[in-house]
């Protein structure tokens, strides 16, 4: 392969068969890794642009007009294309049209080999976050001044290209020898580009880099030695840092710092300006450095410890003019275990997902010092496969010849030793249960973004059970003639003659009954969730001990003694195969660690029958699914129903001191709430509000509607066609994204299919949560690189989204109250009423003021810009509890308006 043609095309939709069009072709040549020629051309498609298309590439009906037609340039494409390879980013897109306009204008298709440049970014740069064009072109500080027009995409693509084969110039030979030998099962012609560099290595071997080294066969990147500071000089640095202006009386940092000192147990509330990881962390870097005293900071997501490990620290180094030490800690299973990594690397696979992840692995070794599998980018049956080889290994770490080198062991040594630890609420609560755990040494506890902590208590202290999750475990073991997990290890206990009480052909039939019962109890499920559509809310209903539900209890019960026979016959088995571990190939090792790890999971059996017992002590099970696939949506939720005594004996009575830290923890003014939400009832605890000022919250302009009915007095249908018309309104005004959030996700969907069945916003890419394909986080990715963006999303999940300065008007459709039919909410409010106390007054309210403020801080962060929030919803200033929301946040005014009114000051605004 020496000459390549980068293609890129621009086209009218996705099919040329059902009637699209090319409107832009570019191809850029490469020879000996040099730019010789380029050709590019308008085309004219013989139909209409649509305003979409417009909107996406720049290009509309006038600019194609006098452009010739496909079949006019089909032989210079052809041409071009000779003896050469085709490359293009997402290139099965752009080469399979191109044929269907070959066919269709009677020429012959394309025989040349094929590389896809997006395949290619998958595996030699690993932990890119995005494989979208213009994020590379962000990244790599390429010019691309016009996205989505084919000159500037096939330029864009051969310097990505070019950037690639460098990369791959800088990789060990080991690493490109292996790469090599996967690169024969993926889909594109990659082999016989790598077998390239594999010949020349092979006549002219280069020697490994300094920063690494060959293991066993695997080249890694070599552990970096920390030379901190002594306690002593750290404080000896620190008399001579001027910390005037982070130091002010009253500041954060400073508060922070005091009540470390003084061992409280602490909620502070930060203005919603103040860049609060930085008080705290300033704060905990000082402490630790003067008494020297670790200090265990726990975020709520991965996108937090993100932002602390790369930006704040960093800033707090910078102002303290020394090293300070931090580690990022997680659970086990989120780093790679090198030594499970060498055995599988070894077994054959022609899996897509598994091969492109052992790649990506070979790459990313030479690049990480953490071992952190969260800093790659793998696909869905990449994190699949990734479990496979993370976590515990069943032989004694002793004999582990990769324990030197062990990434979760490095990490746990280095937190030991660490000034600042960071880890996120999820992994403190699952290792606080246990009383000498690893976070058991850590006396002083920093809890960001304390207002999600309840709510994540409750979700590790629940479990859920999905059908999905269950058919994917048992498809896993697979009958026995199948030679999947379970007929591999009938193989082995034959092969060695291990006694075992039942052969294989009575485990088969103990599997299939097993299967047949939890057939028989999801189906019971979906048939009573269907006969009780009225309990039902956004898709929940919880199971109670009444006669409604005794169906499902009794298939249950079906259900668990069916699992209890199975389960032991396969526990029977795997204990066979530990006792003769030692004697075991490699091969069959990783096999009964397979079949190990899957009865692991399949202990979530046991966990949930313990709730089914514990139905009326403090537990909560509900159904959950969405009614056009019931069946493989189902999902069986438990969760206590208050953590309060679990937190206070498992963390609050441990630590000397905790910090819980967040810009929404008051109700007007008042911790109170928040106080019994933690269950800090029983504990003396100080409290300290910091305001916003001023230069915060004059940019920001806070709306309400007074033309839009209240939804109770009107059908739901002629609200939801009100509210559409009115988001049409407003961003056909705005010209710009536009974020909305709804209380329901039924609302939600109505308005978003009335709005985009309308046409009237065809300019707009409109996504919709529980709509649009992929996950929130692809949805907020996709968001912030449109300018012309609608996104659709519900109050509970906008903490899982992150937005940037191009964000400035977002719509609140209804004040985000919880439905009184929500499960735990529901129950915690009946439980008040049973003790004669104001539900709305202690928990309704002062929670939906807590999501308001939160929601408000997120998104009216001003810079330099005017943001609006646009509420749609009466009762903020209809009611009396109305102020309660307005007093929770700073100070700004509130406009009463119609929609023409509101319609001409945001054009003003603008």
């Amino acid at each position: 392969m020496n000459k390549f043609v980068i293609v890129d095309i621009e086209t009218t939709g996705h099919s040329p068969k059902k009637g699209d069009r090319m409107i832009q072709f570019a191809g850029v040549v490469l020879e000996d890794r040099k730019i010789t020629e380029t050709f590019t051309t308008f085309l004219n498609p013989g139909i209409p642009i649509s305003p979409f298309i417009t909107e996406l590439t720049g290009i509309d009906n006038e600019m194609v007009a006098n452009a010739p037609s496909f079949t006019e340039v089909a032989g210079e494409i052809l041409q071009l294309m000779e003896e050469a390879c085709f490359v293009a980013h997402n290139a099965h897109f752009d080469l399979t049209f191109l044929q269907d306009e070959l066919e269709l204008g009677g020429f012959p298709k394309l025989t040349s080999p094929v590389i896809d440049t997006v395949e290619m970014t998958r595996i030699f740069m690993p932990t890119l976050e995005s494989y979208k064009l213009s994020d590379i072109a962000n990244f790599a500080g390429f010019d691309h001044d016009r996205p989505h027009q084919a000159d500037s995409d096939a330029i864009v693509t051969a310097e990505w290209f070019l950037a690639m084969l460098n990369k791959l110039d800088h990789l060990p030979d080991q690493t490109i020898f292996a790469l090599r030998n996967l690169a024969k099962y993926v889909k594109s012609d990659l082999f016989h580009l790598l077998d390239q560099w594999y010949l020349e290595r092979v006549s002219h071997p280069r020697k490994l880099a300094v920063d690494l080294e060959l293991f066993r066969g695997i080249v890694l990147k070599k552990e970096k030695v920390d030379q901190n500071l002594s306690t002593g000089h750290h404080k000896a640095a620190l008399e001579k840092v001027n910390l005037q202006d982070e130091w002010a009386e009253e500041s954060p940092a400073s508060f922070i710092h005091a009540s470390l000192d003084r061992g409280d147990l602490a909620l502070i509330e930060t203005g919603a300006e103040t860049n609060h990881k930085f008080s705290y962390l300033l704060a905990a870097a000082v402490f630790s450095m003067q008494k020297n005293k670790p200090v265990l900071v726990a975020t709520a997501t991965v996108h937090d410890q993100q932002v602390i490990l790369q930006e704040i620290i960093p800033q707090v180094r910078s102002c303290l003019a020394q090293p300070i030490s931090v580690q990022l800690l997680k659970g086990r299973n989120r780093y790679l275990n090198l030594w499970k990594f060498e055995r599988i690397l070894h077994e054959h696979s022609e899996h897509y997902d598994e091969v492109i992840t052992k790649m990506q692995i070979l790459v990313w070794l030479t690049e990480t010092e953490t071992g952190d599998c969260d800093e790659l980018n793998l696909s869905t049956g990449g994190w699949q496969f990734l479990r496979r080889i993370s976590g515990i290994q069943i032989d004694k770490e002793g004999s582990n010849p990769w324990f030197d080198r062990d990434f979760y062991r490095k990490a746990v040594t280095k937190a030991s030793a660490a000034q600042i630890v960071v880890t996120n609420h999820h992994y403190l609560l699952t290792n606080v249960e246990e009383e000498n755990n690893i976070f058991s040494d850590f006396e002083y506890v920093i809890i960001d973004e304390a207002h999600l902590f309840e709510n994540n208590a409750l979700s590790v202290f629940g479990m859920k059970l999905t059908y999905r999750r269950m058919k994917f475990l048992l498809n896993q073991l697979g009958p026995i003639e199948q030679m999947k997990v379970s007929g591999k290890i009938d193989a082995i206990l034959t092969k060695y003659n291990l006694p075992v009480t039942y052969n294989a052909e009575k485990v088969q039939l103990i599997i299939h009954d097993f299967l047949e019962r939890l057939d028989e109890f999801f189906q019971t499920c979906v048939a009573v969730y269907k006969q009780n559509n009225k309990n039902i809310y956004n898709g929940k209903i919880v199971i109670e001990n009444t006669p409604i539900f005794s169906d499902i209890l009794y298939s249950w019960e079906r259900v668990y003694d069916a699992f209890t026979v199975f389960f032991s016959c396969l526990e029977e088995r795997l204990n066979q195969l530990f006792r003769y571990y030692h004697f075991l190939s490699e091969q069959e090792k990783m096999t009964v660690e397979d079949f190990s790890l899957l009865l692991t999971d399949l202990t979530i059996l046991k966990k949930m029958n313990m709730e089914f017992q514990d139905l009326q002590n403090n537990k909560l099970i509900w159904l959950d699914m969405d009614e056009r696939n019931p069946l493989t949506s189902i999902v069986i939720h438990s969760q206590p129903l208050y953590v309060e005594d679990d937190l206070a004996k498992t963390l609050y009575l441990r630590k000397k001191a905790i910090i819980f830290i967040s810009n929404a923890l008051t109700v007007e003014d008042s911790f109170q709430y928040m106080i019994k939400k933690l269950g800090l009832n029983d504990f003396p605890v100080v409290t300290k509000q910091f305001y916003s000022t001023e230069s915060f919250y004059k940019q920001i302009r806070l709306y309400s509607l007074n033309d839009l009915p209240n939804i109770s007095e009107v059908k739901e249908e002629e609200y939801i066609e009100k509210i559409s018309n009115s988001i049409i309104a407003i961003a056909t005004t705005l010209e710009r994204k536009l974020l909305i959030l709804f209380s329901s996700n039924e609302m939600l969907k109505k308005t978003y299919h009335l709005i985009k069945d309308s046409g009237a916003l065809d300019e707009y890419l409109l996504m919709a949560q529980g709509v649009s394909s992929g996950s929130l986080h692809r949805l907020s990715k996709q968001f912030s690189r449109f300018d012309k963006v609608i996104l659709f999303i519900s109050n509970s999940n906008l903490e899982q989204f992150s937005f940037d300065q191009s964000l400035q008007t977002a719509i609140m459709v209804r004040l985000p109250f919880l439905s009184p039919n929500e499960p735990v909410h529901y129950h915690r409010a009946k439980a008040l009423k049973n003790k004669g106390i104001n539900s709305f007054q202690t928990l309704s309210l002062p929670e939906a003021v807590i999501r308001f403020k939160q929601g408000f801080v997120k998104l009216m962060n001003p810079g330099t810009k005017i943001r609006e929030w646009i509420i749609f919803d009466k009762r903020i200033y209809s009611t009396s509890y109305g102020r309660t929301f307005l007093h929770s946040i700073p100070p700004v005014p509130l406009e009463k308006v119609d929609l023409t009114l509101l319609c001409k000051k945001l054009d003003n605004d603008s």
